[in-house]
């Protein structure tokens, strides 16, 4: 059984991969969700993560045009 906020958690990976119209949510989107999460960020802040850098690298990874070509079998099937 997940807790609240982890489900919370993955919801917002999952939308944010929805608003930008990825197929899939990646590591990238989960980390950007995880830049929203009081315990994620506890954890973060105690590994001497830099949050805002990682909110930032994960943001312009999101929304590069590069993201929406990672996982697609043909040429055809990317937009």
């Amino acid at each position: 059984m997940l807790s609240e906020e982890l489900e919370d958690t993955l919801r917002r990976a999952l939308a944010i991969a929805g608003d930008h119209a990825h197929e899939f949510a990646t590591l990238e989107h989960l980390l950007l969700a995880m830049t929203e999460d009081p315990d994620a960020l506890s954890v973060l802040t105690g590994c001497k993560v830099d949050v805002e850098q990682l909110r930032e690298m994960s943001t312009l990874r999101v929304k590069s045009s590069q993201m929406s070509k990672i996982y697609c079998k043909s040429p055809q099937n990317c937009a």
